[in-house]
Formats: C-alpha cells, structure tokens, sequence
C-alpha cells in the first residue's frame, strides 16, 4: 500500500515538474489600458501585449461590437510589432467605451499560441475599469438644454467668400466688356491711345482721299456725294459746335446763319449751301450732274475748310498774350510806366543827320 502511495506521489511530483517547466516556456502576455476610469462616453485603448519568439505565431481574441455587457467595441484590434532591447512584441489595441456608468471588469480571453506543430492556449490578464457620471453641483439642479455656442466670423471663413465675389463680378465685366468691344467691332485688345487728330486736318485728309473716288460711272455718283455731305457735315459739328448730322441741309443753313462765328463767312457759306443742296438732289431726286461737277464740288469743300479752319498757331499767341495781360499787376499808374521805360537821349548832331542826311548836313 505504501508502494502505490509513493508511486502516485513520484507521478504527481513528476507531472509538476513537467507542467512548470512547459510553462516558463510559454510567454506572458501583459494587459494594459490608457486609464482605469473614464467619464460616460470616453473612448480608451485596451492594449494585449506580448513577447513574440522565432517561429511563434499569436492569434488575438476578435470582437464584435461588445467585449463585456455594456462595454462597446469600436472597430478591429490594431495590430502591431514593437522592438524593445533586442527583443520583439506583438501588441493588439482595441478602442473600447461606455455609456452606463459602473465598475467593469474585463475577463480573461484566451489567446492561441501556434509553435511550430505545437498548439497552446494563453490567457490575458482581467482588468478593472470604471465608468463615471459627470459630476454636477448640487447648488445648480437640474439645468435646462443650452442652444448651440454662436462663435464669431473670423476673417479667415469670410475671404473665400469675398474672393469668390470678386471673381464673380470681374468675370461679369470681362464678358460684358468683350461684348461691347464685339458689337462695336474692335479688339478686345487695344494698345495706347494716340493723340486725336484735328478735325480740320481729319476733314481735308479725307477730302483729299476722296478725290481718287470721283465717280465715273452713274452708281458711283451718290456714294460720292454721301461721303462728301457726311465729310462737311461733321467740319460744320466741330467748327462751328452745331448738330449737323441731325439736321436738314435748310435747318443747318438757318442756324449758321445766326451764330456770330460765320458773319465773316457769308460767300463761304453760300458755295457750301450749293454742294449740300445739289448732294440732296443726288441723294434723294436721283439726280445726276456733270462729270465735270464731281471734282467742282470737292474743290469747293477743300476752299470752304482752308478759309474757315481756325488758326490754332494764332490762337496759342493771342491765348499768351492775355495770360501775360492778366499777369501785369492792375495797380501801376502811368506815370510809372513811363518811368520804366526813358526814351534815349538824341544828342544835336544825330538830329542833324536824321532831318538833312550826311551830304546837306549844315556843318
């Protein structure tokens, strides 16, 4: 009876021995959290951490959306390798929360160790875990719903908008511009602006040009005198500053006659009636004059603009003139004129000379 005491005694020992030796082998898995109490709806790590040999493999537990009653999941375990002092741990980190309040413990799972053909099952740590309320003064009671914080306009969330205007408007005036310029068929592109032409000098350039068109067949004849009316018509605007283009050739004639800038122009006026008229006739009695007409007519618009031009050299002078009029002072008496400026001093034998001459001089 004693043997098959002693026996079963050197197998348990025996059994002991093998367990613990088998069990040093296998590595020790560490639990960790970011903090062991959380306020209602806190999110926080929980992190299995293990040292991983050549040749192992670990699998960690997987969850679905709770690892306790209570106790949410949110999403997969993130797995990764982490070298410390020559040696490498594999670590699984799930995000974990709670909206009831409470102390929680999380048990242990276990975690399957794969080692070459050998299979073993380790078991992570239980950790503890409590959830808080939002710890609220006694003095404030229960407190009603607060509406949404109206934070400021910062500069920052205006400028897009400002800009965004900007571009919208300038776009506008880009497209409204281009069909301007489209309509009125010129470049959407232009360069400098050169200085106006004169119009006396624009007038007999176009006269003159208008003299190679002198026409020589019969539908020749009425554009003819179109340009040369409308040629005279815009000298009369300018020279004299009246509305031509919207008057009658009788209508233009009485309102030349009863400014005060043509009275010096009665016979100039009475040939450039003659053209207007015969051009009406052309353009409106289908009328056809001479040939030797045509190059008459244009003559006579080339002699009207050369006498009644304005003489701009003549009246830069007299525009001096008066500027330096204005610039005398007003309070010099004549006497002080007189003063400024001594006749020189004609001496007896100078006289001699400028009433008699040299040759019947007295002396």
């Amino acid at each position: 009876m004693k043997n098959i005491v002693n026996k079963i005694s050197i197998l348990i020992l025996l059994c002991l021995v093998t367990w613990n030796v088998s069990a040093q082998d296998l590595p020790q898995i560490r639990a960790k959290v970011d903090t062991t109490t959380i306020l209602l709806g806190d999110q926080i790590h929980l992190r299995y951490e293990v040292e991983q040999k050549e040749g192992q493999s670990l699998e960690f537990p997987a969850f679905t959306d709770t690892i306790v009653s209570k106790m949410e999941v949110l999403g997969d375990a993130v797995i990764d390798t982490i070298q410390k002092e020559d040696k490498s741990f594999l670590r699984a980190s799930y995000l974990i929360t709670s909206f009831d309040s409470g102390e929680y413990k999380i048990p242990r799972f276990p975690v399957l160790l794969q080692q070459a053909e050998k299979k073993d099952t380790l078991l992570t740590p239980a950790v503890s875990l409590v959830v808080a309320n939002m710890k609220l003064k006694s003095k404030d009671g229960i407190i009603d719903i607060q509406e949404p914080y109206k934070a400021p306009i910062t500069l920052a969330e205006v400028t897009p908008w400002i800009l965004g205007f900007l571009v919208v408007v300038s776009l506008i005036l880009i497209i409204l511009y281009g069909v301007y310029r489209y309509k009125n068929k010129k470049p959407f592109f232009s360069g400098p602006l050169e200085p106006e032409e004169p119009y006396e000098e624009k007038a007999e350039r176009l006269l003159n040009a208008l003299k190679e068109q002198i026409p020589e067949e019969k539908q020749q004849v009425k554009p003819f005198y179109v340009d040369l009316t409308d040629i005279i018509r815009e000298y009369l605007s300018h020279r004299f500053l009246v509305s031509t283009l919207e008057l009658t050739t009788d209508e233009i004639i009485d309102t030349l006659r009863n400014i005060e800038q043509t009275a010096e122009y009665k016979h100039e006026l009475k040939d450039i009636e003659q053209v207007l008229r015969l051009a009406d006739m052309v353009k409106f009695a289908k009328y056809l004059p001479d040939e030797s007409d045509h190059p008459k007519q244009l003559n006579i618009c080339l002699s009207f603009v050369e006498q009644t031009k304005p003489r701009r050299e003549q009246e830069e002078a007299s525009e001096e003139v008066e500027s330096e009029e204005e610039n005398v002072p007003q309070d010099l008496s004549k006497e002080d004129l007189s003063t400024d400026t001594e006749a020189p001093q004609i001496d007896e034998e100078e006289e001699n000379l400028m009433k008699y001459g040299p040759k019947n001089n007295p002396e």
